[in-house]
């Protein structure tokens, strides 16, 4: 969580939340210089991951652990920790722990936030949510997506991310069915007329297909299609685990579907032709 506010105030935040729970060890780094913040994280750092730590930095020890050697401490501390509050923070350190979290673009970040110190975090992230409310719409306007409430983004990523994952994954696999279809079908006609030249289709024809005659299938499946109902995947999240290692965490199963839409496609054309 980063924040403006003071420590007192964001760590009730935190247990209000339910950021962290109740008997979670705080742990708090507040150098005022370079070596202590050295010395507190080296110190940090031989705590033990088999408990719940609360990691709590206030914006001047940010500074110092974002840079030299305290970096990679500082990063090696937060990985071991349930919730790491950043407080009396301002908008570039916001943008700059969120950059920091993107590594070299190895993890998705979503940042959301409601202000206008928040702006800078939200294009900084790769996914960006603004809350629109009583701090404006400055956050909102610079966003990828918008909600009126926080309390509506559990619907937002595990309901609406799932189904336009999978509506964005059969689209694209439907577009290459489609069109691999229609090229086997001259192909196949290319080896009947011994190569003469001749297409099967009128230029028109081609023109049209993906514009007209087979426009329609790919909106319908874009804008309509649920693989589960949201009653499902809001109460079960990990649904949306699940899903998202289906589409992006296994390559080889991906170029396994690939193949078999098309050899799919090639018996369709086949007796077309």
């Amino acid at each position: 969580m980063l924040t403006g506010d003071k420590r007192e105030t964001a760590i009730n935040i935190g247990y209000a939340s339910n950021l962290c729970a109740q008997g979670t060890k705080e742990l708090l780094l507040d150098g005022r210089t370079y070596e202590e913040t050295f010395d507190k994280l080296k110190s940090l750092n031989s705590v033990s991951q088999l408990q719940k730590n609360l990691l709590i930095v206030d914006g001047t020890a940010l500074y110092h652990a974002l840079s030299g050697e305290c970096r990679e401490k500082f990063l090696s501390l937060s990985r071991r920790c349930h919730a790491v509050i950043c407080c009396r923070m301002s908008p570039l350190q916001k943008a700059e722990v969120v950059k920091v979290a993107r590594g070299n673009n190895e993890n998705v970040v979503l940042a959301v936030g409601d202000g206008a110190n928040d702006v800078a975090m939200i294009r900084m992230a790769n996914v960006g949510v603004g809350i629109s409310g009583e701090e404006g719409l400055q956050a909102a306007t610079s966003s990828d997506y918008s909600i009126a409430q926080f309390r509506f983004l559990k619907r937002l990523i595990f309901v609406h991310g799932v189904w336009n994952l999978e509506r964005s994954v059969k689209v694209i696999l439907y577009s290459f069915y489609k069109n691999i279809c229609l090229y086997l079908i001259e192909l196949w006609f290319a080896f009947y007329s011994a190569f003469s030249g001749e297409t099967v289709f009128e230029r028109w024809t081609i023109a049209l297909f993906n514009v007209v005659f087979t426009a329609f299938p790919p909106i319908v499946l874009g804008l309509f299609d649920r693989p589960l109902s949201d009653v499902a995947l809001s109460s079960n999240a990990q649904k949306y685990t699940s899903v998202r290692k289906n589409a992006f965490g296994n390559s080889v199963g991906n170029f396994n579907l690939f193949l078999t839409f098309f050899f799919l496609t090639t018996q369709v054309s086949s007796p077309l032709t």
